[in-house]
């Protein structure tokens, strides 16, 4: 696009200054040093009429300036769009002129159907690079605003003797974001919407949850949705390590479970809270490190080996509780302890290791090469490899930082119960990890598009669909539910992750 059709465009502060403020004014303001208080005050009100002034004849300007921008956006396009409909014409009449026993063939139908759609194409690609050109223009039009208030905010601070201006700094600041930010642009961009989609659907099922409460006088059971929520959520953040490979855990039941009943036996030995959430999360790295070797050094199928490992761990815990007093683990009123452990359970607890966990966890997923090599590691496991990545490395780390997630869940869980048995809701945390990471807007794929916030929002649109079908008393169409929306969402995502047909 021409950039003549704008007019002439202020491209620096110091061209704004320049033309707006004259040179008596910038004179007076390189020599405000031998000026006293007074004086400088009188000087720095007289910036700010002369930039109130110009930011008035300046916004005139710009008005022009984006009208000539989109009559010529508008005559280009017009004209791009004119000159496919000649083309398209043209091969027509070419095909128009054959013979009909030669025009009615397959071979010459399908070459002029792809004739067409190239000549389509072409110009659509035309078409986006315009558009693309055209909001740059834009973008520096508008951004006239933010160099004439930083022109501003300089002759404020020289004029002040100070080095600070944060009131206009702040204001240029605000006008070129709004300069360079559109509306429309984010709106029609698909990766806006998957993005926001998980978030959505979570105040959906909120609305629909208390709408269903309210309509059955079910109870709005608030307790039951955070603890079994973080819970999930906790195991699920540090699943994201493992899902963004492309991997999969199916024993993160169990292992939780064995993570809670050996925090729960560490309790009953020592006393010790603290000796508790250690013996758990350490068993909980302990068992990510055995499945990232079994995984990443045997070179065993992760389906298989996860499914080994849910089955083993799922026996050991049996073991151990059929060889405790009532057939389960039972922390709570111990003989052996003066404390009992759900002195120590508190919503606070809950939120101060999800909210921790997770932040950690986000800054390694996002700002260290852990996240980067993972999200490689997704996207091509064999481009990754021959860049220097160790695939065992990677999914060492992966699977204890998971493993960190087992452990604090299960720390949770037995200071909420007090004890721990077969068949508890922690035995299909592993399934509901799943699920929650691929509602949550995570594709099961890994790769780039992995992301933290998926483990956290997944979880709890869980847990208020599984407490919607409860106040609905529709509880045996949970899990049809639960696999629709999973579908439903992979879907979205296996069509969002396409490769783009037209040229970027």
């Amino acid at each position: 696009m021409d950039s003549n059709l704008c007019g002439e465009i202020i491209e620096t502060s110091s061209a704004a200054r320049d033309e707006f403020f004259g040179g008596d004014i910038l004179s007076r303001v390189a020599a405000a040093e031998s000026l006293d208080a007074g004086e400088r005050r009188a000087l720095r009100g007289e910036v700010r009429r002369l930039a109130a002034d110009a930011r008035r004849e300046l916004g005139g300007r710009i008005k022009g300036q984006l009208s000539a921008l989109k009559d010529g956006f508008d005559e280009e396009k017009k004209r791009l769009f004119s000159d496919l409909g000649v083309r398209l014409s043209a091969l027509n009449g070419e095909y128009a002129l054959m013979p009909p026993e030669r025009r009615a063939s397959q071979e010459v139908q399908r070459e002029l159907k792809d004739r067409l759609n190239g000549e389509k194409t072409i110009t659509q690609r035309a078409v986006i690079k315009l558009s693309r050109e055209y909001e740059r223009e834009v973008s520096r039009v508008k951004s006239q605003d933010g160099l004439l208030l930083t022109a501003e905010g300089e002759l404020c601070k020289e004029a002040a003797g100070t080095k600070h201006a944060p009131l206009c700094g702040m204001a240029a600041g605000f006008s070129n974001f709004r300069a360079g930010f559109s509306f429309g642009r984010v709106a029609r961009d698909k990766k806006t919407w998957l993005t926001l989609l998980p978030f959505l659907m979570l105040i959906v099922i909120i609305v629909a949850y208390s709408a269903a409460c309210a309509a059955t006088g079910y109870k709005f059971n608030l307790d039951t949705i955070i603890t079994y929520g973080i819970y999930v959520a906790v195991v699920a953040v540090g699943g994201v390590f493992i899902y963004s490979h492309g991997a999969f855990d199916m024993s993160l039941g169990p292992a939780a479970m064995m993570c809670a009943a050996i925090g729960g036996l560490a309790f009953i030995s020592t006393g010790s809270i603290f000796m508790a959430a250690f013996s758990a999360v350490l068993l909980g790295v302990g068992l990510g490190l055995v499945n990232a070797f079994l995984a990443n050094c045997l070179k065993l199928p992760v389906m298989v080996m996860t499914l080994t490992m849910m089955n083993i761990l799922s026996s050991l815990f049996a073991t151990i509780a059929e060889n405790q007093a009532g057939g389960y683990v039972d922390v709570s009123n111990s003989p052996l302890v003066s404390a009992d452990i759900k002195d120590f359970n508190s919503y606070a607890l809950k939120w101060i290791i999800l909210i921790v966990f997770a932040a950690v966890c986000f800054v390694l997923f996002n700002y260290t090469k852990i996240g980067r090599r993972n999200k490689l590691i997704g996207s091509n496991a064999t481009a990754a490899k021959y860049t220097g990545i160790s695939l065992m490395k990677a999914g060492l780390i992966s699977f204890a930082i998971s493993g960190i997630g087992l452990g604090l869940c299960g720390f949770l869980f037995i200071t909420q119960n007090g004890y721990i048995e077969t068949g508890s809701s922690l035995s299909t945390v592993g399934l509901n990890v799943i699920i929650a990471i691929s509602i949550g807007g995570m594709p099961t794929s890994g790769g780039p598009r992995s992301r933290i916030s998926a483990a956290i929002v997944g979880a709890f649109f869980l847990i208020f669909l599984e407490e919607f079908f409860a106040a609905m008393h529709l509880d045996i169409y949970q899990y049809l539910a639960k696999g629709v929306i999973f579908l439903a969402v992979a879907f979205v995502n296996f069509f969002g992750s396409r490769p783009k047909r037209l040229a970027q």
